[in-house]
């Protein structure tokens, strides 16, 4: 019975990885259709003004960023998509004194995280490990 249960969690992973792999090209092709438009949204610039392009700019960068999180599955990763996020907001989108206070503060907390909460690259492969994969792999030993 206990092999009937490795075997469906196996077939479950594989299916996610796939899965993964599907969202990550869907990702990817919508990213490069935008950045083909780029050309067109910057002609446009004296028509619509800056902010929509600075929204059509950030989108691209956080579309690549998705990518390098459904690629890399880092914490550094995902730490970047929600710093490009709330920056996103803070500069395009126009909240009051509150919403913009909490939006640095999110920005503060993200650099807290990044700065505090993780252990410097492995010299060996120059991939950043975090506290928890470490943790991880020294209880596998």
């Amino acid at each position: 019975m206990l092999d009937f249960v490795h075997a469906v969690e196996k077939w479950i992973y594989r299916v996610t990885l796939f899965l993964e792999i599907g969202v990550s090209m869907l990702v990817i092709i919508g990213t490069v259709v935008y950045i083909a438009d780029l050309p067109f949204k910057l002609d446009q610039i004296h028509l619509t003004g800056l902010s929509p392009y600075l929204i059509y700019l950030f989108d691209i960068i956080i579309g690549i960023e998705l990518i390098k999180v459904l690629v890399r599955k880092d914490l550094d990763s995902m730490v970047e998509v929600l710093l490009f996020t709330v920056t996103r907001h803070l500069i395009v989108e126009s909240g009051g004194i509150t919403e913009n206070l909490i939006g640095v503060v999110a920005i503060a907390i993200l650099f807290f995280i990044r700065k505090y909460l993780f252990i410097d690259t492995d010299e060996n492969d120059g991939i950043r490990r975090d506290y928890l994969e470490i943790h991880h792999e020294e209880g596998r030993r």
